[in-house]
């Protein structure tokens, strides 16, 4: 299992949290974790797509559980991606494999 993790303190648009894999490798991710100081939207993303949503008020901790299976997939060769509403400090981390596309 790998990790990755992104911590700011501005809004973001489609911030590359797990670079695009290579041909034929995609991005299987298998937790969430979003951790907030203001309200915010986050919205997790294979490349533009979007794949899960956190709709938290301020100071606020939300997941996607944590499984042996994942709970999505990118798409062959799209990063893995956030975009975010809130203008303060923000931590995001997630659980994630590289898998034959």
């Amino acid at each position: 299992m790998n990790y990755a993790s992104d911590q700011q303190s501005t809004a973001q648009t489609d911030k590359s949290l797990v670079t695009a894999p290579g041909t034929g490798r995609r991005i299987v991710v298998h937790g969430v974790k979003v951790s907030t100081a203001v309200a915010n939207t986050v919205t997790v993303e294979s490349a533009t797509t979007l794949k899960d949503a956190f709709y938290m008020p301020a100071t606020a901790t939300e997941e996607s559980p944590f499984s042996a299976e994942p709970i999505f997939k990118c798409g062959a060769n799209e990063a893995l991606t956030y975009t975010t509403t809130g203008t303060g400090n923000f931590f995001i981390r997630v659980a994630y494999r590289i898998i034959p596309a």
